[in-house]
Parts: structure tokens; sequence; C-alpha cells
């Protein structure tokens, strides 16, 4: 079974990623629905690079993953390294899970890092649909709730 590391690893090594225009990405060419939102593909891409595609999960449609997760018994609200955290922009109309990332590292200040594919690197821009993959700083009251993988070790979450 596959560790938090390897999974953060493998996420590593796709940061600054950029997608072509119209939306062209490698994930969505892998997962099979190029030129459509990405970032849970991505999160999809690195699962089965890490030889934990069923421990993450594949999916698409970030709600759908978040239900995955709750199926399965590993859904909460404390982030953990490693976990699988599914966000909702407030004041955007869209009152649902729409984005999706991978917890790097908690701190102590109510913010995790994340990793997150098909965003951006700042504040400007579509937080959801910014074309890289970037590591960001994110405040926990954007978060819905966490998918936790059982890794292999969970003493390394």
């Amino acid at each position: 079974m596959a560790t938090a590391t390897k999974v953060l690893n493998v996420a590593r090594s796709q940061l600054g990623y950029r997608e072509s225009s119209g939306n062209r990405n490698k994930f969505g060419r892998w997962y099979g629905m190029d030129r459509v939102a990405w970032c849970d593909m991505f999160i999809s891409w690195v699962g089965v690079q890490a030889n934990a595609r069923n421990i993450v999960g594949k999916a698409a449609y970030t709600p759908a993953h978040a239900n995955w997760f709750k199926a399965q018994g590993r859904w909460g609200r404390t982030p953990r390294r490693g976990a699988i955290v599914f966000f909702d922009w407030p004041g955007d109309g869209v009152n649902r899970i729409q984005h999706v990332g991978i917890v790097e590292s908690v701190r102590g200040d109510n913010r995790i890092v994340t990793i997150e594919g098909n965003t951006v690197s700042g504040t400007w821009g579509s937080q959801s649909h910014g074309g890289g993959v970037w590591r960001r700083v994110r405040s926990q009251s954007l978060v819905v709730g966490y998918g936790y993988p059982k890794y292999a070790n969970e003493r390394d979450v």
C-alpha cells in the first residue's frame, strides 16, 4: 500500500505544470475527458501514479469523489497530511463541493498547505479553473471536508 509521503511526492513532481490553451492538459487526456475542469482528475492521476488508486479514488466530479470517501467511513473535518481536501468557494453561486486538493501540511494558524490542480498560483483568477498545479495556503473556512486515504502507515499522515 502507498504512503502519504509517496502520494505527496508524486503531487509535488507536478508543481508548476500548466495546461495548454482550451483547457488541454495531460490529466484530462489520461482520464479521457480533456478540455474540462481537471482538479479531481489530477488527484486521481496522482493516486494511480503513486500506486494508491484504491485508497485515493478515481473521479472527475468532486461531489462524487467526496461521497466515495463518505461511503467508506473515511470522511471528516480534521485536516491531516495526505488527506484529500474538498472546497466550496463562498459567494460564487455554486453551493456544493467544487474543488479538490491534497493536504501537504497543516499550519498552526487555521490554514492548510495544499497541492492542487487546475488552480492559480495566487489570489487572482479562478481558484477552480486556473490552469496549473500549484502549492496553495488555504483557510479551513473554505473546506467542506476531508477524505482520508487508508495509507499503509497511518502514522505517516
